[in-house]
């Protein structure tokens, strides 16, 4: 014969809380695993008009040393 033993409330709240984020954290990784995915195999780019950098600027038509270092 088995015997029931009934945990308190609070244990059984707990453990389900812990269930609840594993699987919240669980989730998110198969997300971005299945995103990295995806996106890798995305078609990339290799001819572009433009480059912008961020950051930095020019001196009237000459870069500046910070844009020049990038």
């Amino acid at each position: 014969m088995f015997v029931m033993l009934q945990a308190p409330p609070f244990v059984l709240a707990l453990s389900g809380l812990v269930v609840l984020e594993g699987s919240y954290v669980a989730f998110t990784f198969l997300a971005l695993l299945l995103y990295s995915w995806l996106y890798r195999r995305l078609p990339k780019r290799s001819d572009y008009d433009y480059l912008v950098v961020h950051g930095a600027g020019l001196s009237g038509t000459q870069p500046t040393p910070l844009l020049t270092g990038r």
